[in-house]
């Protein structure tokens, strides 16, 4: 699903930037720029832009970075692109800052620069910004290919739900640019336990609609870090911003009231109790009128109705029985039935404490499946993880944390998986 949207959006991003027009009867020419032609991200991004522009007749040129980071390259591709005459360049920048001169050249020579999926440095060096897998925002730029589009501006606001962008780019202007406004972060975040410093002027930044992966080593701080912003513990200084309100947590009942809900390595289940029990756990549904508020009876058709909705909602068909004791069930089902509970009443942000840690590879696939699907319906999640596998799979940006703070966020588009044990070991600087 996620590289249908990719390929639909990309594809919708070729038609936008190239015109898709025919003057005079030749098809108006474009340019695709990406990072390398090794990554399968770009490798799939250059697909199915050259099977939409053969189905539009639209002649794209393709180019790409020897390794991550060559901008040299790049820069050259885009002379080369004015060179032969280009209406427009789609470009994901290895170096969002090194490549703007090449990109104010190809502008003042009359050609559409988009930046594809990471914003140039500043953001205004581009025509137009946005995120390769935001499907309807691609939908309606492409709407708009005409020949003299540049210039035009578009308001989206009345077509934008947060599932439309599942990147980290937040909301999008008029100008189609990304406008970062981070749903949940955390300023200068200090927690003490005597002379240990756990936490140590930490920052945090979650976006809307992106899965945020933690990492780091045995030590560095990312439990408490999370305790902190979950509220199971409170930080001895620092501030935590959730949808651009400071809010304070003095338990975990206080940031769950808030929408924030939290999914413990242990589950923090009741095996003996059924399936509907545990998803209304500290929040059962109590019968109308005199029953429920006399003899506080519990209204257990109205949870159990609501509980089998949530868990068809997430996929989790082989529940047959919504009555039955979560100790009956598999770790993976288990481990669905958290995640499902924290869907269900996770409004804002859902927090997953190594969820596969216990499963095996199968089951592991399964709730990867799972946390995809609650991504899709537009909820940001933090995943924290020691399985490089997983988060490099389904996180759009990875926080690294090292000795008690943020050591630095990537893309894991644009790093491998050595890098980031690198970064957290201490054995390699960011750059």
């Amino acid at each position: 699903l996620i590289i249908k949207k990719l390929l639909a959006a990309t594809a919708a991003a070729l038609i936008a930037s190239a015109g898709a027009s025919f003057a005079g009867g030749h098809a108006v020419g474009a340019c695709l720029i990406t990072k390398t032609d090794t990554n399968p991200f770009f490798v799939k991004m250059k697909e199915g832009a050259l099977a939409k522009a053969e189905e539009l007749g639209v002649n794209l040129s393709t180019f790409a970075g020897k390794i991550n980071g060559d901008h040299e390259t790049q820069a050259a591709a885009i002379e080369t692109c004015i060179t032969n005459g280009a209406k427009g360049i789609l470009l994901t920048a290895s170096d969002t800052s090194s490549i703007v001169p090449a990109v104010q050249q190809a502008r003042e020579a009359g050609l559409v620069v988009i930046a594809l999926d990471t914003p140039l440095n500043p953001i205004d060096a581009a025509d137009m910004t946005f995120a390769t897998d935001n499907f309807l925002a691609g939908e309606l730029i492409g709407k708009w290919a005409a020949p003299g589009w540049r210039g035009r501006t578009m308001d989206l606001s009345s077509y934008r739900r947060v599932d439309h962008c599942s990147c980290c780019r937040g909301s999008m202007d008029q100008r189609g640019s990304s406008v970062m406004e981070p749903i949940l972060k955390a300023r200068g975040l200090v927690k003490r336990f005597g002379r240990v410093v756990a936490l140590d002027h930490c920052d945090f930044d979650l976006m809307p609609g992106e899965i945020l992966g933690v990492i780091g080593d045995n030590g560095a701080g990312k439990s408490t870090l999370i305790k902190a912003i979950s509220g199971a513990l409170s930080a001895d200084d620092g501030e935590i911003w959730l949808e651009g309100q400071k809010v304070s947590f003095n338990s975990p009942i206080a940031a769950r009231d808030a929408g924030i809900e939290t999914v413990y390595q242990t589950l923090a289940m009741s095996p003996a109790l059924s399936i509907a029990d545990n998803m209304f756990m500290g929040r059962e549904i109590r019968k109308q009128g005199w029953q429920g508020k006399w003899l506080r009876r519990l209204d257990r058709r109205a949870m159990e109705t609501f509980a089998r909705q949530k868990l068809s909602e997430l996929g989790l068909l082989t529940i047959q029985n919504i009555n039955q004791a979560v100790e009956t069930l598999s770790g993976g089902q288990r481990q669905g039935v958290a995640v499902a509970r924290a869907a269900a009443f996770g409004s804002k942000v859902i927090i997953l404490d190594e969820p596969t840690a216990a499963l095996g590879v199968k089951e592991s696939r399964k709730v990867l499946n799972l946390i995809q699907d609650v991504k899709a319906k537009g909820v940001p999640i933090i995943l924290i993880s020691h399985n490089m596998p997983h988060v490099f799979e389904v996180c759009d940006r990875i926080h690294i944390h090292r000795l008690g703070k943020r050591l630095t966020v990537i893309d894991p588009k644009d790093y491998e998986m050595s890098d980031a044990v690198a970064f957290m070991t201490g054995a390699k600087d960011p750059t």
